[in-house]
């Protein structure tokens, strides 16, 4: 009944129901996981101990293991998800999204620990999320998440280069900054093109990758596919598609 309440969208008779089975202590993993979704959806506070209570009663289901890995996502508690997307890899070794997952929560540590200032933990971190990102690709070449992150790696490197050249001044010993970073950022786009190219051609209507590939060619002075890009980014941000996309031309 407490199934049928939900699938049907009757969510105040399901959670009733969830609620009698979960005081009686129903012998069931995904009564705690679907109670738990219920009350998160409405940001009820006793949705994570409800959680709690089914990671404790079942610890090996995997499940609850990922309904608890998408509540820390929406928390971003990205150290609590670095061992819980450990312990998903474990019980699904196969399963791409997780290794990408885990890609993604290292790259957030790694812009955590460039925000403190220590470099050497975040190059740790930056080393882990790439190798995350490529243990997904292993599984699915295709995977749009991993390519376009690992291609934003690189980018987000070189637009944060790109923001202490603007702060240069005008003498000759900052022009010589300005154009030795400026070799950087173009080394840095370099090795996120080809990552767009792909993430483009599977997913022609990203506005972020979009905006990557815009600025990439502007960079690089190709102003007849950055303006290309400028005017698929602007289709699909009135609310158009594009139907094809352009590196599959």
């Amino acid at each position: 009944m407490a199934y049928c309440a939900q699938a049907s969208g009757n969510k105040a008779v399901a959670k009733e129901l969830f609620k009698t089975l979960v005081d009686a202590g129903h012998d069931e993993a995904r009564i705690y996981s679907n109670y738990y979704r219920l009350l998160a959806e409405e940001n009820d506070p006793n949705a994570m101990k409800i959680l709690e209570m089914g990671r404790a009663k079942y610890p090996d289901n995997s499940e609850i293991l990922f309904a608890e890995i998408n509540e820390y996502i929406k928390a971003e508690k990205y150290d609590l998800l670095e061992q819980k997307l450990k312990e998903a890899i474990a019980k699904e070794p196969d399963n791409p999204s997780i290794y990408s997952a885990l890609g993604n929560v290292y790259m957030n540590l790694q812009s955590a620990e460039l925000e403190k200032g220590d470099k050497a933990k975040a190059e740790i971190y930056y080393e882990q999320s790439k190798k995350y990102y490529n243990d997904a690709l292993a599984i699915d070449p295709n995977l749009f998440d991993a390519i376009y992150s690992l291609g934003s790696i690189y980018f987000n490197q070189a637009v944060e280069i790109v923001k202490k050249m603007n702060n240069l001044g005008l003498s000759k010993e900052d022009q010589k900054k300005y154009n030795e970073m400026g070799k950087e950022v173009d080394v840095l786009f370099d090795k996120a093109l080809p990552y767009f190219q792909k993430a483009e051609k599977l997913n022609p209507n990203d506005t972020n990758t979009l905006i990557a590939l815009r600025e990439i060619f502007a960079r690089r002075s190709d102003f007849e596919k950055s303006n290309e890009f400028k005017k698929r980014l602007e289709k699909v941000q009135s609310g158009g598609t594009n139907d094809k996309p352009y590196f599959n031309q």
